[in-house]
């Protein structure tokens, strides 16, 4: 009995940790996307899962060094992982 009601009164508090961090996320991802809002070969910010773990993908035309290097590392400890693609017209 002592046990289900420990792990009863648990469950707020992992789903509030969970809800604190997708909006941190959330947060940190709406700053990265609006710092490289007019840099020239940013296609689009997004989140993502890198390695079991949340992140934030940042997709580039090109690789070129001009654009990595606006790019952190990190965002409001979120690491930050880039990868080519194109854009989507429309």
């Amino acid at each position: 009995m002592r046990f289900l009601l420990v792990f009863l009164f648990s469950i707020p508090f992992s789903l509030t940790a969970q809800a604190n961090e997708s909006d941190a996320l959330d947060n940190a991802r709406a700053s990265l996307d609006s710092k490289l809002a007019d840099t020239r070969g940013v296609i689009s910010v997004s989140v993502a899962d890198c390695n079991n773990k949340p992140c934030l993908l940042v997709y580039v035309e090109e690789m070129e060094p001009a654009i990595l290097k606006q790019i952190p590392q990190q965002i409001d400890g979120f690491p930050t992982e880039i990868r080519e693609g194109s854009p989507v017209g429309f």
